[in-house]
Protein backbone atom coordinates (compact mmCIF):
# COMPACT_ATOMS: atom_id res chain seq x y z
CA UNK A 1 0.00 0.00 0.00
CA UNK A 2 1.58 3.27 -1.56
CA UNK A 3 0.78 7.03 1.07
CA UNK A 4 -0.35 9.33 -1.30
CA UNK A 5 0.41 13.39 -0.36
CA UNK A 6 -2.30 14.78 1.58
CA UNK A 7 -3.35 17.77 0.12
CA UNK A 8 -4.05 21.33 1.56
CA UNK A 9 -7.58 20.84 2.96
CA UNK A 10 -6.39 17.67 4.56
CA UNK A 11 -3.50 18.66 6.24
CA UNK A 12 -5.84 21.67 7.72
CA UNK A 13 -7.69 18.80 9.29
CA UNK A 14 -4.84 17.58 10.60
CA UNK A 15 -3.42 20.40 11.93
CA UNK A 16 -7.36 21.85 13.35
CA UNK A 17 -7.40 18.12 14.92
CA UNK A 18 -4.03 18.64 16.58
CA UNK A 19 -5.11 21.82 18.44
CA UNK A 20 -8.50 20.98 19.72
CA UNK A 21 -6.26 17.55 21.20
CA UNK A 22 -3.51 20.13 22.56
CA UNK A 23 -6.15 22.18 23.99
CA UNK A 24 -7.96 19.78 25.91
CA UNK A 25 -4.68 18.16 27.59
CA UNK A 26 -3.16 21.63 28.29
CA UNK A 27 -4.66 22.88 31.83
CA UNK A 28 -5.27 26.23 31.24
CA UNK A 29 -3.59 29.06 33.49
CA UNK A 30 -5.54 30.16 36.65
CA UNK A 31 -5.39 33.60 37.39
CA UNK A 32 -5.24 33.81 41.54
CA UNK A 33 -6.53 36.94 43.55
CA UNK A 34 -6.67 38.22 46.88
CA UNK A 35 -7.65 41.54 48.69
CA UNK A 36 -9.79 42.95 51.49
CA UNK A 37 -13.57 44.69 51.81
CA UNK A 38 -14.65 47.32 54.42
CA UNK A 39 -17.13 45.27 56.84
CA UNK A 40 -18.76 48.53 58.83
CA UNK A 41 -19.48 47.08 62.56
CA UNK A 42 -22.63 48.66 64.88
CA UNK A 43 -21.81 47.83 67.88
CA UNK A 44 -25.57 47.68 70.03
CA UNK A 45 -25.19 47.72 73.74
CA UNK A 46 -27.80 45.90 75.82
CA UNK A 47 -25.46 46.34 79.20
CA UNK A 48 -22.47 48.58 79.67
CA UNK A 49 -19.58 47.07 78.24
CA UNK A 50 -15.87 48.36 78.68
CA UNK A 51 -15.50 50.14 75.45
CA UNK A 52 -11.41 49.82 75.51
CA UNK A 53 -11.72 46.01 76.21
CA UNK A 54 -12.98 45.20 72.75
CA UNK A 55 -11.24 42.68 70.49
CA UNK A 56 -12.03 41.21 67.11
CA UNK A 57 -11.20 38.61 65.12
CA UNK A 58 -12.29 36.97 61.43
CA UNK A 59 -12.70 32.81 61.27
CA UNK A 60 -12.64 31.15 57.81
CA UNK A 61 -14.59 27.88 59.37
CA UNK A 62 -17.03 26.90 61.75
CA UNK A 63 -14.25 24.49 63.77
CA UNK A 64 -12.28 27.73 64.04
CA UNK A 65 -14.98 30.16 65.41
CA UNK A 66 -15.64 27.57 68.08
CA UNK A 67 -12.56 27.00 69.29
CA UNK A 68 -11.65 30.57 69.95
CA UNK A 69 -15.05 30.48 71.53
CA UNK A 70 -14.54 27.53 73.97
CA UNK A 71 -10.64 28.13 74.50
CA UNK A 72 -10.37 31.63 75.11
CA UNK A 73 -6.55 31.68 74.94
CA UNK A 74 -6.66 30.08 71.56
CA UNK A 75 -6.07 32.39 68.56
CA UNK A 76 -5.34 35.26 70.41
CA UNK A 77 -2.95 36.16 67.86
CA UNK A 78 -5.69 37.12 65.57
CA UNK A 79 -7.92 39.62 67.98
CA UNK A 80 -7.38 43.26 66.99
CA UNK A 81 -8.50 46.35 69.34
CA UNK A 82 -11.25 47.43 68.05
CA UNK A 83 -11.64 51.47 67.69
CA UNK A 84 -15.40 52.47 68.61
CA UNK A 85 -16.73 55.80 68.20
CA UNK A 86 -19.05 57.15 70.73
CA UNK A 87 -22.39 55.72 68.79
CA UNK A 88 -20.86 52.40 68.69
CA UNK A 89 -19.47 52.49 64.93
CA UNK A 90 -16.41 50.80 63.42
CA UNK A 91 -15.29 49.52 60.08
CA UNK A 92 -12.63 46.95 59.49
CA UNK A 93 -10.86 45.67 56.15
CA UNK A 94 -11.94 41.61 56.16
CA UNK A 95 -9.55 39.85 53.92
CA UNK A 96 -10.69 37.36 50.75
CA UNK A 97 -9.30 35.72 47.86
CA UNK A 98 -10.21 33.37 44.97
CA UNK A 99 -9.37 32.09 41.91
CA UNK A 100 -10.51 33.49 38.13
CA UNK A 101 -12.88 31.12 36.63
CA UNK A 102 -11.29 29.08 33.61
CA UNK A 103 -13.40 27.70 31.02
CA UNK A 104 -13.16 24.24 32.82
CA UNK A 105 -14.23 24.97 36.55
CA UNK A 106 -16.33 28.32 37.63
CA UNK A 107 -14.70 31.27 39.90
CA UNK A 108 -14.23 30.58 43.07
CA UNK A 109 -14.23 33.08 45.81
CA UNK A 110 -13.34 33.04 49.91
CA UNK A 111 -13.63 34.85 52.86
CA UNK A 112 -14.07 34.49 56.54
CA UNK A 113 -17.43 33.82 57.22
CA UNK A 114 -17.37 34.52 61.12
CA UNK A 115 -16.72 37.11 63.31
CA UNK A 116 -16.00 36.81 67.39
CA UNK A 117 -16.09 39.55 69.51
CA UNK A 118 -14.11 39.45 72.99
CA UNK A 119 -15.02 42.10 75.37
CA UNK A 120 -15.27 42.67 79.38
CA UNK A 121 -18.16 44.07 81.29
CA UNK A 122 -18.23 47.29 82.53
CA UNK A 123 -17.20 46.50 86.42
CA UNK A 124 -16.72 42.96 86.10
CA UNK A 125 -13.58 40.94 86.67
CA UNK A 126 -11.12 41.73 84.26
CA UNK A 127 -9.78 38.07 84.50
CA UNK A 128 -12.47 37.02 82.93
CA UNK A 129 -13.58 38.50 78.87
CA UNK A 130 -16.31 36.71 77.14
CA UNK A 131 -16.36 36.29 73.46
CA UNK A 132 -19.42 35.85 71.63
CA UNK A 133 -19.64 34.83 67.74
CA UNK A 134 -20.91 36.57 64.93
CA UNK A 135 -21.95 35.77 60.78
CA UNK A 136 -20.37 37.82 58.13
CA UNK A 137 -22.77 38.96 55.94
CA UNK A 138 -22.51 36.91 52.45
CA UNK A 139 -22.08 39.32 49.08
CA UNK A 140 -18.99 40.80 47.29
CA UNK A 141 -17.92 44.40 48.01
CA UNK A 142 -18.48 46.50 51.55
CA UNK A 143 -21.13 45.21 53.82
CA UNK A 144 -22.19 46.50 56.56
CA UNK A 145 -23.60 44.58 60.54
CA UNK A 146 -25.17 44.89 63.97
CA UNK A 147 -24.42 42.72 66.62
CA UNK A 148 -25.54 43.36 70.02
CA UNK A 149 -23.16 43.02 73.31
CA UNK A 150 -23.41 41.10 75.32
Amino acid sequence: MKLRNLTKLEWAIVALVGVILVALLVPPVEAVFDGHFALAVCVEESRAIDRESVLLATFWTEEEAQEALDHPGVYEYRFRRLRLTDDGQTVIDVPYCGRDATWREPARYNEPTFLVVEYQLEGVDESSPVRKRFDIPDGRGPRSMSIRLP
